[in-house]
């Protein structure tokens, strides 16, 4: 409260961002889907006097908004390399991870991710705006192995230009 009530929170806008996801698993049993959610998920809070209100995404939201979306509520431009967008103003529902050479994603209501034993991942339909933490409905579907394909291209293009840094200012 005294910060709100201070000159300091006039022009002032605190963004707390985590740098990865909870280890700390809940004391049931949960689908792969369900312990891949809780590792992807972070905290990003924004902090001010003159913001609205509280507000929880009900779709994923991707690390490389952050910076565009801070700019945007600077009144600043992101350079046009940059492939984030405002999370405020987005409906997209995309995010991808990666770690041991595997790639977990949830594209709209699909999420793939890998098994624990094999490099097949094992894909779910979400009901539209879902979180599937809490949603029962989750249906496993067949992973579509040309969307997995180009997600992989994707991610390997994208790990060549940062380690070439070939990405232009």
């Amino acid at each position: 409260d005294r910060f709100f009530e201070s000159e300091l929170s006039k022009n002032t806008i605190i963004f707390l961002l985590g740098d990865h996801g909870t280890g700390v698993w809940p004391a049931t049993n949960l689908k792969r889907i369900k312990e891949s959610e809780l590792v992807h998920r972070i905290l990003f809070a924004v902090i001010g006097r003159n913001i609205k209100s509280s507000h929880v995404f009900d779709h994923p939201v991707s690390q490389m908004d952050i910076a565009p979306t801070i700019l945007d509520m600077l009144d600043l431009k992101p350079p046009e390399s940059w492939l984030g967008e405002n999370i405020f103003n987005s409906e997209k529902f995309i995010w991808l991870g990666t770690g041991n050479d595997s790639i977990s994603y949830r594209i709209n209501d699909l999420s793939c991710y890998p098994t624990q034993t094999t490099k097949k991942k094992r894909c779910f339909k979400l009901s539209h705006h879902s979180d599937p933490l809490y949603d029962a409905s989750i249906v496993e579907v067949a992973e579509s192995s040309i969307l997995n394909d180009k997600i992989k291209q994707i991610l390997d293009a994208s790990k060549y230009l940062i380690k070439t840094n070939s990405i232009e200012q």
